[in-house]
């Protein structure tokens, strides 16, 4: 649920709403690192708000490490994940319908 007042919640829901043909990808590798980064196309509602999304996945089990967001002003917000703690294995009894 997105909270807030009128304008900041329709600019969240609106930046929730994200299709992937809405970004130009751009994926390196080094090391045990992925980066993709991801720009706004022009002319879609995330360009107005968002210059790049930067994110660093771990190869080893594709977590995310890093999220660094940069707005159209140049701001930027980081998100840094540590101690990532994986869901454990699910035994395929548990999906069965009796």
């Amino acid at each position: 649920m997105v909270e807030g007042n009128g304008e900041i919640r329709s600019q969240i829901i609106r930046c929730q709403l994200i299709r992937f043909d809405n970004f130009i990808f751009d994926i390196k590798e080094k090391g045990r690192e992925l980066t993709i980064s991801m720009t706004p196309v022009k002319g879609t509602s995330l360009s107005e708000y968002f210059r790049n999304i930067n994110m660093i996945m771990d190869k080893s089990d594709f977590t995310v490490s890093m999220l660094t967001m940069v707005e159209i002003t140049g701001d930027s917000t980081e998100l840094l994940f540590i101690d990532k703690k994986l869901n454990g294995k699910i035994d395929e009894s548990e999906f069965s319908v009796k």
